[in-house]
């Protein structure tokens, strides 16, 4: 089987799992325990944003996200439209949409357990960044435990560490025992509504 079949088998069993399951079968202790030291670490001016979870799954994860940011306002996107409407049932204000080619406008953009699932993470990154004034980022780490539990393709330490200093300069990079943290403020805040004409923005040449 050639790379790109392997490649277009495996996505198609990982969005099934995750349409069954959701972002996870449950909440593991791995997962808490980064939720805890989140809480511990998270910059006091990244509490009380507009926040927009990129990659929201059924939601099960963004609820518990919301405690600690406590968002003035908080969105979901996904790819998968089964799953939008589970985090709608949980109260998030849920929508669909496919990162591989579009990421909203807004003000902060939280990304948990995303970018390993992705083509191409680093264009997913520049639009962020040209989007959002700032962004939280968590990564599982290859090598590590619990990453094998995330599916897709996790990546070293030292090659998810040089993608951000590449796509994110002056973001400020935290490795734990299973993963990694980064913060990441653009300097610039401002409005959303005024950043661009619509919610959504594509990259020139982007689907």
């Amino acid at each position: 089987m050639t790379k790109s079949r392997q490649r277009v088998a495996r996505v198609t069993v990982e969005r099934l799992l995750h349409t069954v399951f959701g972002n996870n079968v449950m909440i593991g202790s791995h997962v808490l325990r980064q939720l805890d030291c989140l809480r511990e670490v998270l910059p006091s001016h990244l509490r009380g944003r507009q926040v927009d979870d990129l990659g929201c799954g059924d939601g099960k994860l963004t609820v518990l996200l919301r405690e600690i940011l406590q968002p003035v306002s908080l969105r979901g996107f996904d790819v998968n439209p089964a799953l939008v409407r589970r985090a709608k049932s949980r109260g998030i204000d849920a929508q669909f949409m496919d990162l591989e080619n579009c990421v909203p406008v807004g003000d902060l953009a939280v990304v948990w357990g995303v970018l390993h699932h992705l083509s191409d993470p680093v264009r997913c990154l520049a639009r962020i960044k040209a989007n959002y004034d700032s962004a939280f980022i968590r990564e599982p780490i290859r090598g590590t435990s619990p990453a094998f539990l995330e599916l897709g393709s996790p990546m070293r330490r030292d090659e998810f560490g040089d993608m951000v200093r590449r796509s994110l300069p002056g973001g400020h990079i935290s490795f734990y025992d299973d993963c990694a943290f980064v913060f990441w403020d653009s300097g610039n805040r401002a409005d959303p509504e005024s950043r661009a004409p619509g919610r959504c923005s594509f990259e020139s040449g982007g689907k």
